[in-house]
C-alpha cells in the first residue's frame, strides 16, 4: 500500500488558494497553470476525505479539458472557426477558476 502523510488543513488550502493563483495567471505568464497543476496533483491525496480534495480534484479536471479544447480549438483555426472558440475558451476556464477559488474562500467544497 502507499503511504500517504495528511497535511493540516490549513496547509492545504494555502496551497489550494496557490494552486489556482497560479492557474489564473497563466493568461499572463505561460506555463505557470502547469506548476499548478503538478500542485494539485501532489496535494490531491494528502487532503482526501476534506472539502480540499474537491478543490484540486475541480482544478486537474479544469486543466485537462482546457488543455483538449484549446488544442481542437487551435486546429480549427484554419477555418477560422476557432478564433471564437478561443475566446469563449478563456471566459469559461476564467468564470471555472475563480468560482472555484470564491468556493474555497467560503471553505466550501465544489459539488
Amino acid at each position: 500500500m502507499e503511504e500517504v502523510d495528511n497535511i493540516s488543513y490549513d496547509l492545504g488550502k494555502k496551497m489550494a488558494i496557490i494552486s489556482y493563483a497560479l492557474c489564473l495567471t497563466q493568461f499572463f505568464i505561460p506555463f505557470l497553470g502547469i506548476v499548478g497543476l503538478i500542485i494539485a496533483y501532489i496535494h490531491k491525496k494528502r487532503v482526501k476525505g476534506t472539502i480540499l480534495y474537491s478543490h484540486f480534484k475541480f482544478q486537474i479536471k479544469i486543466f485537462w479539458i482546457t488543455f483538449v479544447l484549446e488544442f481542437i480549438c487551435i486546429i480549427l483555426c484554419l477555418i477560422l472557426i476557432g478564433y471564437l472558440g478561443l475566446i469563449g475558451l478563456f471566459i469559461w476556464q476564467l468564470y471555472m477558476y475563480i468560482f472555484g477559488l470564491v468556493k474555497l474562500l467560503d471553505n466550501k467544497a465544489i459539488i
